[in-house]
């Protein structure tokens, strides 16, 4: 082959593949992991509220993966869930997934639920006894939960996860 035919060749070749050169291969990785936690896994983040009943109250604290709901009765605080929690927003409706922390006494079973995000109010229903729901109804009973309307919580009473899984009160800042 002649020299400029293979000098043209490599050009070609350059120019072809000079987008990929010094790229990092995991680029690609690290963009779609960076659009996950943009999503609802984003919006999500923060201290919500329930009224479950006259006298008790859940609260329900995501920080990161990372997932407490407590309820509390006449200001005594029980928490119900220690773990992590993951989205999938690619169904309808929207999947969530509780995972408890593994502890020496009986741990419970993963919640599978559903959800729905609109704005301040986050709409909830799973179950550790059965299947994902399928939709969202009130009612519930022993063996079929009902939705848990959530608010977000107002900025002054933010809730911050500890180590042991315990949640703090910290003023606003």
């Amino acid at each position: 082959m002649s020299r400029p035919f293979l000098l043209l060749l490599a050009g070609l070749i350059l120019v072809l593949c000079e987008p990929a050169i010094g790229k990092d291969p995991s680029a690609k990785n690290k963009e779609t992991s960076a659009k996950k936690t943009t999503g609802d896994a984003k919006r999500l983040q923060g201290t919500w509220m329930a009224d479950l009943e006259p006298g008790l109250q859940g609260r329900l604290v995501l920080d990161g993966s990372t997932l407490l709901y407590v309820h509390i009765n006449d200001r005594r605080e029980t928490v119900i869930w220690d773990g992590h929690f993951a989205v999938n927003e690619q169904t309808t409706p929207k999947q969530m997934d509780w995972t408890p922390l593994r502890r020496r006494e009986k741990s419970p079973q993963a919640s599978l639920a559903i959800y729905r995000l609109e704005g301040d109010l986050l709409l909830l229903i799973g179950s550790t006894e059965s299947e994902r729901p399928v939709a969202f109804y009130s009612g519930g009973g022993d063996t079929r939960p009902k939705t848990v309307i959530f608010h977000r919580a107002q900025a002054n009473s933010k809730q911050r996860l500890t180590s042991e899984g315990r949640s703090k009160k910290r003023s606003a800042e």
